[in-house]
């Protein structure tokens, strides 16, 4: 065990160091098989016999510098790009970034239709690698003395005040050895298990079981068909939530980093049976990649400048299928707009012909960017890229060069650096897929990587007239308030006094990167 766990270390620090000089698929390929011995060491870590020793410790600290680490290798040649001098470097990143608009194009057209434009894909996948590992060995030369660091839950701790926690959730499966003769098997079993690791300051650190998959799963389907049906729920917060709350006593507010199916629920609307209270009436819960997060967290000046997207014309889009219109979208930006113009923000709102694609690309780090659409998600495990399994629908006036469908995967390229927060007015914009230890790939992990400090987005599909009155409320409180996490939770509080029905209030939840 202290062996394996030696080997781990070194060889995450390893996968750190070499990152920056590795294509996208070259990092996929590599975490693959670091995430295949990260699992078999939580499986021994989080056993009874080791669960209240360093090795649980050390096992969180693998999964936390690995947690989303895609994205965290996507976010740092970003970021060393937009500080860089070096002109060829921002004209390589340029290239690179024209490429991969023209691939997200190439991925979401039939093979026939790549055939007649004589689109061939993996031509544009190489020719984007090359670009990607000119880029990254570029970036690696003026950069050297910012080599990623391996860092421990101390760190976090470190970070937080006397009334913040961090959440953070794994989920694992068992790794099982059986010999039947002379025939040995060996393996993870199907089933994933769930731990929790609470962390307060004064380098507090608590280990917490949660329940197994199966009945995680089971928990889920009730979950949501409470939401769904109005009725009550008794059953979730016992199930997915009173293990964690035993242990944050006098807390205010809670840095949540799920896993698995944790990403699909708001812990916010769980329902303490015991005190009769939702979660939100105890503490306010801000969504995060990974609690690594906060060790870097860093405030934004705050911009009066507004970007708004209303009902985009969906009549241009060339679909199998046809979108309605959405005039309760635009009422929304409309009303939004006023609000802001009332406190001389610089806004600039586009509706339907003008809501497009292409002008949604050009936008410049706007201080709030707010897209009020359709979105879509497309829970296929067999999409050639998952990034494109989830994005948003919005109009093209040249649809050979636009199709109309912002992608997650376009929307990694935005221009967002300087941005407070994207408010997603639509539905079902949290969702995307799933992957144990890296999070979702979908609109909240793209928005971040472009930059956004904050998200704001759905999980649940909402009524025209609740989605407005709630938007209406949050914008109201971000005038005022000029911070987005205040504003959302005062925004969310009025509003449950007048709709408290919790699939209006609890459709929304907050990401950040704080």
């Amino acid at each position: 065990m202290e062996q394996f766990n030696l080997a781990l270390t070194h060889e995450i620090k390893h996968m750190q160091d070499i990152f920056p000089v590795l294509t996208d698929r070259q990092r996929q390929l590599y975490f693959d098989d670091a995430r295949y011995n990260i699992e078999r060491f939580n499986s021994l870590a989080f056993t009874k016999s080791y669960i209240n020793t360093y090795f649980a410790e050390d096992a969180y600290n693998h999964f936390m510098n690995t947690k989303g680490i895609l994205f965290y290798a996507s976010e740092k040649m970003r970021r060393v790009i937009q500080n860089s001098d070096d002109p060829q470097v921002k004209k390589l990143y340029d290239e690179w970034r024209e490429m991969k608009y023209q691939l997200a194009q190439a991925y979401l057209l039939a093979e026939e239709e790549r055939k007649f434009r004589k689109i061939v894909i993996e031509e544009l996948e190489d020719e984007s690698h090359e670009l990607e590992k000119s880029l990254a060995q570029k970036i690696s030369a003026f950069s050297e003395g910012n080599q990623a660091s391996y860092h421990a839950w101390q760190e976090v701790s470190n970070s937080l005040n006397e009334r913040t926690a961090a959440v953070d959730i794994i989920s694992y499966r068992n790794y099982s050895v059986s010999q039947q003769d002379t025939t040995m098997t060996q393996g993870f079993e199907d089933q994933y298990n769930y731990i929790a690791m609470v962390i307060k300051t004064d380098s507090s650190f608590t280990p917490v079981r949660l329940s197994q998959s199966l009945d995680l799963e089971k928990g889920f389907t009730r979950y949501r068909n409470a939401l769904k049906y109005g009725v009550q729920d008794k059953t979730s917060y016992a199930i997915f939530w009173k293990p964690i709350h035993e242990h944050l006593n006098g807390i205010e507010s809670v840095r949540f980093a799920p896993d698995g199916i944790y990403h699909k629920m708001n812990p916010s609307v769980y329902y303490n049976t015991d005190n009769e209270k939702y979660i939100m009436d105890t503490y306010d819960i801000v969504n995060v990649t990974s609690a690594k997060d906060l060790i870097f967290s860093e405030e934004k000046d705050f911009s009066f400048k507004a970007s708004i997207f209303g009902n985009p014309d969906f009549s241009t889009l060339q679909l199998d299928y046809s979108l309605k219109q959405l005039p309760g979208a635009e009422r929304e930006a409309s009303a939004i707009t006023d609000i802001l113009d009332v406190r001389r923000w610089k806004t600039s709102t586009y509706y339907f012909k003008d809501a497009t694609e292409e002008r949604v690309k050009s936008v410049a780090n706007p201080g709030v960017l707010h897209l009020a659409t359709h979105g879509y998600f497309d829970d296929d495990p067999n999409h050639e890229n998952p990034l494109n399994s989830s994005g948003l629908f919005l109009s093209t006036t040249n649809p050979d060069q636009e199709d109309g469908m912002l992608t997650a995967y376009e929307a990694m390229n935005l221009s967002l650096e300087e941005t407070n927060a994207v408010i997603l007015a639509a539905c079902e914009t949290g969702l995307g897929t799933v992957q144990n230890g890296e999070g979702v790939f979908g609109l909240q992990r793209a928005l971040l990587v472009a930059g956004s400090q904050n998200i704001v987005l759905s999980l649940v599909k909402i009524n025209d007239e609740a989605a407005m009155n709630f938007m209406k409320l949050f914008y109201q409180q971000l005038i005022e308030l000029r911070e987005p996490h205040q504003a959302f939770f005062q925004a969310r509080k009025a509003f449950k006094e007048n709709d408290p029905n919790p699939y209006n209030w609890g459709a929304y939840i907050l990401v950040s990167k704080s």
